[in-house]
Formats: structure tokens, sequence, C-alpha cells
């Protein structure tokens, strides 16, 4: 498997760094929520978000929105199918719980190559 090439451009890699952003919104109107959960899965692997979230963000009053970037390395070599799940909690200091999830799906990487036989 290539991993690295050079040519007369310069040197070259064929993992590239992606970055998603995840925007984590209060859409209620009474109180405030801290997250207490944070996830992202892609293609089965799951890996805890919670610190990306920086500490004076971990709680969102009701109409505010923190964006949290995450960054993921996407395997240029061979075509496929990405797909992430976002999953989020938020507790509320009167101890209500609130979540969601978000997917996001995308094909990257080179296309097979035709056969000729």
């Amino acid at each position: 498997q290539l991993l690295i090439y050079e040519n007369e451009f310069g040197l070259f890699t064929c993992f590239v760094q992606a970055t998603y952003g995840f925007t984590l919104s209060n859409q209620g109107a009474a109180d405030s929520g801290t997250i207490v959960e944070f996830t992202s899965t892609t293609n089965g692997i799951t890996d805890d978000c919670l610190s990306a979230v920086p500490p004076a963000d971990s709680t969102v009053q009701p109409g505010d929105t923190v964006v949290v970037d995450k960054q993921v390395l996407i395997d240029m070599t061979v075509r496929q199918e990405y797909n992430t799940v976002a999953y989020i909690r938020a507790e509320t200091p009167m101890g209500f719980t609130c979540d969601d999830t978000a997917t996001l799906q995308f094909v990257a990487g080179n296309p097979n190559l035709p056969s000729f036989g």
C-alpha cells in the first residue's frame, strides 16, 4: 500500500486531515444545559469528544451555540464510504436530560481502477 510519494512538486501523503465542525445548540428556552456526553462514531469506531469542548463552553445557555472541531484522517488510497454519527447529551441544573444525534455520510478516496481481462 502506497503511503507517501514524491514527485517534482514535492512530498505527498495518501492520507488527508479533514475537520468535522460540530455545531451544538441549546434550542430550549428555559434552562442552561451542561454537556456531559459527546461522542462521534465513524465507521464503527467511537471517539469520546467531550474533552474537545472548551471548559468555558461546556454549559450552553438557551439560544447559545458552541462549535467543536474534530480532526479525522481520510485514507485516499481506497475509495470508501465514511459514516459518522455524533451523539450529545446535556443535563440541566434541575436534573432534566436532553440528547440528540446527527449523521454525516460521504465517499472519499481514489476510485477502483478498471480491470481489463
